[in-house]
This record gives C-alpha cells, structure tokens and sequence, in this order.
C-alpha cells in the first residue's frame, strides 16, 4: 500500500492507496485539494518521488512550508521554472519523457508521482488527445511499481470529458461542499480497497491530523484558510457565477473586464493589481458568464445579463456598502450598478473604462470595418494553438510588454473563454452604450485613464470625467491598457486610489470623521 500522508483516508483504506494504482481527486479550484498531493509526496520520500506542476517548483515548495509539510530533501520536479525539466503543458510527448525517464532510471524502488493539474492539459489540448497520454502513462507508472496521482478542477470540462478521464483511474475522490459551507471528501470509487463507494470524510477533519514527514519530523495541524476562497453563486436566468474573495477590509468589487479566468488572474501582468487591490481591502472579483469557471454554455449574452451578474455576486455576499472598480468594459457595467443602486454604492472607480463600446463611438468607417473583422475572425482564429490572433489583442493591451509576458498573456485568454464566446462578448462590448446613464451617477467617482491607450482611447476618459457630476479626472502618463508595477504611472495611480478611498500608507483606512472637510 501506499500511503496518502493523511490518517484519516489511510485508515478508510487499511493502509493506503492500493498498489500500482491512479488516484484521481476532483474539486474546485484554490479549494485545498494540492494538500493531498503535498502529503502524499512529503509521506514518501524513500520512493522515488516526482511532481509535475506549471507553478514554479520554489511556489510548491513554500505553500508545503506554509501548509505544515517540512521536507527533508525535495522531489524530482517537472516544473515551469527548471530549463532541462521544464513543464510545458503543450509539450505531452516531453511530458511523458520526462517522467519515464526518472521513474525508470531506478528500476528497484517504488515510485509515486504526482500531476497538478490535469485542468492545464485539457486547455491545450483534445479530450482524446489527453486521454490517450493518461492511459500510457498511467500503464508506465503502474509497471514501475508506483502510484500516480492527479488533480482535475471541476466546473472547467463537459460532463462526458470528466466521465471519462474518471474512468481512466482506479481511485476516484471528489471534494464537495454541502449545505452549511462544509466540505466533504465523497470515495467515488477505489479499486482494490475494502471500502465502499460513497464513503465521506469532512475534509478539515481528514487534513487537520499531524503527519510524520519522512526525514523531516512531525509537522504542526493544518487548516489556515486559503489565501482567496472561490465560491458560486446563481444569476437572475440561472447562470452559475464564480466569484473569489481575498483580503480583509472595507469590501471592493471588480467587475470583470473583457474575458478572464479566477485561477489565473493572481499571476503574471494582473499579480500586483491583486497584491495591491487586497492590501487594506477584501477584493471580490468574478468570472463574467461564459468565462473562466462560471458557466459557459449561455443563451443571454445581453450588456444587461452583466449587470445582473454584478447584482447576483454582491448579493449573494450579503454586502450592503461597498467600494466599485470598473476596468474598460468593466466600467460600464460599473456605472450602471451605481445608477442602480446608488445606496449601496460607497466609491465608484473607472480606469480605462468608457461609456460607448467601439460600434458606438462615432469611430471612421475604415476603423470601424476593421474592428468589424476581428470580430468575425476570432470565431476562426482564437483557439488555434499558434497564438498569432491572440496577439492582435495582446498588442493592444500592453504594446511595452516583454515577449514573456506577452505570452502568458496570450495562454491566459485562451484558458479563459472559447472562441465562440470571445466573439460574443467582444460584440456585447461593441454595442454598449451607458452615455445616457452619466448625468445620473451620484457616488463620489474617480476616473483613471492612460494617454497613448491603443485599446480605449483617451477621450473615453475625457467624456466620463465630463459627464458624471463631480467627478475627478487622473491623467496618467504611458502607453498600456493595463499597467506594469514598474511604470511610474503605476504609483501614481496607487496613490490617487488610495486617497480617493480615504486610505494612508501603511495605516489602513481613516474613519469618515478623520478624513479633510470635502474629501469624497
């Protein structure tokens, strides 16, 4: 037997997971499920231990720290961040290679590898394509005399495509949550154990136990919450939407802007925007329907379906007073809550935001035509595996970016939505029209806007600034849609925020009564 590294499923299992066998656990992003594969390496590492993973290996190795797990030596890693094992999830055949190659290098020991996550495979490649590497590698692994274990997020794959990925494994555990916010670890089923399908284990029970760390001694309890909590909720036409909440604080609601993905947006260009936004603030953020992990099979696909979105998700946090950021297209969406429900309302934030999307800006009809083909081309062109057309917005979203960061960019937008949603919500973006609605905006509102912007021009700003009564205007100097942390424009804006929220450096927020007579 092989043990998980957690008492409480080990002794389910009289001992383990079975011999030569794939365990597959199944559950929602950011929801601790990476503790079970941390415990079953950290519970093995006199077996040849490998750990495939796009994270950076010094990323895994300290939420291990964080999550209890000292180890006395590290895995093998197949990672994004080691030159001649690096992890590229479109790369199946390099993948396999790799793994072969250090199980076998060692023919008498036993070996335990990991995967996180499958989810990225699916991205990039068919379902049979996926299918296929599992079923050979899964064979390899289990001819080694090892144990492979693998994380798939939910909610981001077509029901037929998780069924039969499941099937591929001896062992299937699902996280679920219930009624009351508690999860449950649900043995969907286990091949060669003695125990019965549909056998549960609350999962703060089953993770709270100390665990012996080969070579590193007794680890402490663990269950710190995760950093960002990824919950659902329900539209007014019964779209389920994912939202996230980080940090503590005053409340600050994020509309969506353009497509997006909760899983992904902590990293590359949007990292310091988290780290920034979650400082003195909880940061509510969700994926707009159709992207992300909120549903993607849509039938509204209405500038109006996004506002009630932005309802469901304020609502379902019960929040009754909260700060709004409306990014580009995001800030329309923004200013029609606040029209809405002004009382709720407490600061209104638009950066690069607009008021007229492209096919109602009054733009020349050569411009016009040409923003009329991208629209029909992206049907064609953004899920090919060459990133060409994805470079097109790319471009206009931040012309300085490094050639690194213009490809993650371009890998985020594909994970994010289909090529069939891209094309919709690009239309709903180009037909939206909040130009009427300014006038009767009665929050205290900010507008930021860069100057050379390529992917909303400046006198969107201008026009917002103009039109919404007392509102103020920050011009901020450069050239990207979105800012880098190491452009000046950068602290400007930061600074301008956080004034404007009534927020000190290193202090927090002030209290009503302490900020200077007039301040919004």
């Amino acid at each position: 037997m092989f043990q998980s590294g957690v008492s409480e499923l080990d002794a389910l299992l009289v001992g383990g997971y079975p011999e030569k066998s794939a365990i597959l656990f199944v559950g929602p992003p950011v929801s601790g499920k990476e503790l079970f594969g941390y415990r079953f390496v950290a519970s093995g590492l006199d077996d040849v231990c490998v750990y495939v993973t796009r994270l950076a290996s010094s990323e895994v190795m300290e939420d291990m720290r964080a999550s209890g797990l000292a180890l006395a030596r590290a895995p093998h890693w197949i990672s994004s961040d080691d030159e001649t094992r690096r992890y590229t999830p479109d790369d199946l055949a390099s993948i396999s290679s790799k793994i072969k190659g250090t199980i076998s290098n060692e023919p008498g020991r036993r070996n335990r590898v990991v995967f996180d996550s499958l989810s990225s495979l699916l991205v990039y490649h068919s379902a049979d394509s996926v299918y296929r590497f599992l079923a050979q590698l899964t064979a390899e692994v289990k001819q080694h005399n090892g144990c492979f274990l693998a994380l798939l997020d939910e909610r981001m794959h077509p029901a037929p495509v998780l069924a039969s990925i499941e099937d591929l494994f001896d062992g299937v555990v699902h996280l679920e949550s219930e009624e009351g916010g508690q999860t449950f670890l649900k043995i969907v089923k286990m091949r060669g154990a003695s125990v019965r399908p549909g056998v549960k284990i609350r999962f703060e029970q089953a993770i709270s136990h100390p665990q012996t760390v080969a070579g590193g001694g007794e680890s402490t309890d663990y269950m710190t919450p995760p950093k960002e909590q990824i919950r659902f909720c329900t539209s007014s036409d019964g779209v389920k939407i994912a939202y996230a909440t980080a940090g503590k604080g005053q409340p600050i609601v994020k509309a969506p802007n353009w497509i997006g993905h909760l899983q992904f947006d902590s990293r590359g260009i949007w990292s310091h925007w988290g780290v920034e936004l979650t400082r003195y603030n909880m940061l509510v953020r969700f994926d707009q329907r159709g992207c992300g992990l909120s549903d993607r099979e849509i039938q509204d696909w209405s500038f109006e379906r996004f506002v009630n979105d932005l309802e469901s998700v304020v609502d379902s946090l019960g929040l009754e007073h909260f700060d709004l950021l409306g990014m580009s297209h995001g800030g329309s969406v923004s200013i029609a809550y606040a029209v809405r429900h002004p009382e709720r309302v407490r600061h209104l934030i638009l950066y690069g935001a607009f008021a007229q999307g492209w096919a109602r800006m009054g733009l020349s009809q050569v411009r016009l035509g040409e923003l009329e083909a991208v629209g029909k081309l992206l049907r064609s062109g953004w899920g090919r595996d060459n990133p060409a057309f994805r470079q097109i917005f790319t471009t206009w979203f931040m012309p300085e970016a490094t050639a690194e960061q213009m490809r993650g960019f371009n890998d985020y937008q594909k994970v994010s939505a289909s090529p069939e949603n891209a094309a919709r919500i690009y239309r709903v973006i180009g037909d939206t029209d909040v130009l009427d609605l300014l006038p009767k905006v009665s929050v205290p509102t900010i507008v930021f806007h860069v100057r050379g912007d390529e992917m909303v021009p400046f006198r969107s700003g201008l026009q917002l600034a103009s039109l919404i009564p007392g509102a103020r205007f920050v011009p901020l100097e450069g050239i990207n849609h979105i800012l880098f942390e190491e452009e000046p424009a950068w602290k400007v804006f930061l600074s301008e925020y956080r004034r404007f929220l009534g927020v000190e450096e290193g202090l927090g927020p002030r209290s009503s009564a302490q900020r200077n007579p007039g301040q919004a």
